[in-house]
């Protein structure tokens, strides 16, 4: 299992569609968001190293993304 941190920056304007977009991937669910500045605080579980660099890659690629960077990075077993 590999959860990840991600810090998204949107145009402000952006946010709502960003957040919907979010929530549509498979593993990522947004936490915090900041409508003045558009800055999403995400996380994105996947199961391999791989997956998860493909997520990232998926969030980076939504449109009106100006940033996507994963902050925090946890790599462990899966629970029993």
């Amino acid at each position: 299992m590999n959860i990840s941190s991600i810090l998204v920056v949107v145009p402000p304007r952006e946010l709502a569609s960003t957040l919907q977009r979010l929530a549509a991937l498979p593993g990522v669910e947004a936490h915090h968001s900041d409508a003045a500045t558009g800055r999403i605080v995400a996380t994105l579980e996947a199961a391999t190293i791989e997956d998860e660099q493909a997520g990232l890659a998926g969030i980076q690629a939504l449109p009106h993304v100006i940033q996507a960077e994963m902050a925090c990075h946890y790599v462990g077993a899966d629970p029993a």
